[in-house]
């Protein structure tokens, strides 16, 4: 009897308070400014493995009240799911989280109004024109 190993993409966007970059596993989710296809760089994961980076780049989305940007991530075409690093997100657009039992908010720091509320994962669609 031999175990498969199923690889499920997630498009969706989970944040991820304990991430240390932004990580999408499709290439179509960023403008592309560094093509790492030679290089040996890897992103180590919680359960210790080593995934090699494809590519790193930007992207943008935008709320009905806001446009935010994500700065440096990089595309690991191993993970299952799609992680916002929560630090650099809140440093990049001048935002915090609040979180509540069964949905979070994205609040602007100068004037603490809600920018989106979400109830579980943060879906965007990714815009390229940066």
């Amino acid at each position: 009897m031999v175990a498969a190993r199923y690889h499920t993409v997630d498009n969706e966007w989970h944040h991820d308070t304990g991430a240390t970059h932004y990580l999408t596993n499709n290439a179509n989710n960023i403008h592309v400014f560094n093509d790492d296809d030679n290089s040996q760089d890897h992103i180590q994961v919680a359960n210790g493995a080593g995934l090699d980076i494809l590519h790193s780049g930007s992207s943008t989305f935008s709320s009905p009240s806001k446009s935010f940007l994500l700065k440096q991530i990089l595309c690991v075409p191993e993970i299952n799911k799609n992680l916002l690093y929560i630090h650099h997100f809140c440093l990049d657009n001048n935002v915090f989280f609040e979180f509540h039992a069964s949905f979070f908010l994205v609040k602007d720091f100068t004037w603490g109004t809600s920018c989106i509320a979400v109830h579980s994962v943060m879906v965007f669609t990714p815009s390229l024109h940066l």
